[in-house]
């Protein structure tokens, strides 16, 4: 058996991300209104996402060695978060009674109709921002197999909300 000393380490992370997102065919929605009548929304969906989160992780590990073929790790660290997350969703697109005859017969046809039955439009607006948390402390734990000078590895790190996890094989002479 063997001890395996500490090591100590930093990190920096950015992550970008923009979605833009359209989702304009077949989107129906069936509403249900009292008197047995339903709504018909004949919408579009429309999603902007914009995620900017930078990260800065400090870590302590250390580990045993048995017989030279496994090695087993553990740690703990803390990461401090910066950034924000925003989120919009619209809807926009006529609407109309499923009862309006003539505005159900130019929906299945594909077109629109210029009567007052069908001139009406509904438009629904969501957003949302986050920030991300300040900081979050982790543990990790990582067993290797040495197999001469290949290391065949797995490690997993969790939190109180989320885990991760990694497999992979690493050449060591």
């Amino acid at each position: 058996m063997r001890f395996l000393g500490v090591s100590v380490g930093t990190g920096y992370h950015r992550a970008a991300l923009d979605i833009e997102a359209e989702q304009l065919k077949d989107q129906k929605m069936k509403i249900a209104l009292t008197g047995g009548s339903n709504l018909i929304w004949d919408g579009a969906n429309l999603l902007t996402m914009q995620s900017k989160v930078t990260t800065i992780p400090f870590e302590i590990n250390t580990g045993l060695q048995l017989l030279y073929i496994l090695n087993l790790t553990f740690g703990a660290g803390m990461a401090m978060n910066k950034g924000t997350s925003d989120f919009v969703m619209t809807r926009i697109g006529p609407v109309y009674l499923s009862s309006d005859s003539a505005a159900l017969m130019a929906a299945l046809a594909g077109q629109t109709v210029t009567s007052s039955a069908y001139n009406s439009h509904l438009t629904m607006r969501l957003t949302g921002t986050g920030q991300a948390p300040k900081s979050m402390v982790y543990g990790k734990l990582g067993v290797d197999i040495n197999i001469f000078w290949l290391k065949v590895f797995a490690e997993g790190t969790f939190t109180k909300r989320a885990y991760a996890g990694n497999i992979g094989v690493r050449v060591q002479m």
